[in-house]
């Protein structure tokens, strides 16, 4: 799927969330990124997030004070200026059976090598998001959450599964299959609940959280 495809696709999802205000961000922000492809200009996601706060502000400017954009585009921020560095310099430095040619390498060799870097981008994401984030959390909750390192790792790819387990529910209630369609919307349930279950139980962790000022 081509990036002018995506756009609409993501604003079907904003109008099934209800048009609500973190939903409507999250594709300004989105979209912001994608139009530099689409429209083949030069950029960067820096300038992408920053053209996106400012439309989101120009629509409500009382977003500027709400936690929700702060804390959104802090996390973003962190991401775009902190993540993706900090993640390709662990890649650079994740190299297992060096003492093994690569054209001998079987599959899993090959599974090590690409689920090692998969992990090092995503602990590298997470750890920015909570450098970037924590001054904001601990000012607007009064909380620092060392544990929501773990947390992210877990619940990140299972949200990503629930959310492809509703669309791919969507496109076989579309498509007439019902039976598919009850299958994925199932799984996406199940998913909800484990992830439901993991947060509740993970936050009464002993250092999972502490009060802060």
């Amino acid at each position: 799927m081509c990036s002018s495809d995506l756009v609409p696709v993501l604003w079907f999802y904003v109008l099934i969330a209800g048009t609500n205000a973190p939903a409507v961000r999250a594709f300004i922000m989105v979209a912001f990124v994608l139009a530099r492809g689409l429209l083949r200009l030069p950029g960067s996601p820096l300038a992408a997030l920053v053209a996106a706060a400012g439309v989101t502000l120009l629509l409500d400017p009382r977003e500027l004070f709400s936690s929700g954009f702060q804390l959104s585009y802090l996390v973003v921020l962190g991401l775009v200026l902190m993540g993706s560095p900090l993640g390709e310099r662990w890649v650079a430095r994740w190299r297992p059976f060096t003492d093994r040619p690569m054209v001998d390498w079987g599959w899993l060799h090959h599974g090590v090598l690409g689920g090692g870097r998969a992990f090092l981008r995503s602990l590298a994401a997470t750890v920015s998001a909570l450098v970037t984030s924590t001054p904001a959390t601990i000012a607007i909750f009064g909380l620092f959450t060392p544990a929501s390192v773990v947390a992210n790792l877990v619940i990140v790819p299972l949200s990503s599964a629930a959310i492809t387990a509703g669309f791919l529910a969507l496109l076989a209630g579309v498509g007439g299959v019902g039976f598919l369609a009850s299958v994925f919307n199932h799984a996406a349930a199940l998913l909800i609940v484990v992830m439901d279950w993991l947060v509740v139980h993970g936050t009464a962790l002993p250092f999972a959280w502490y009060p802060a000022d």
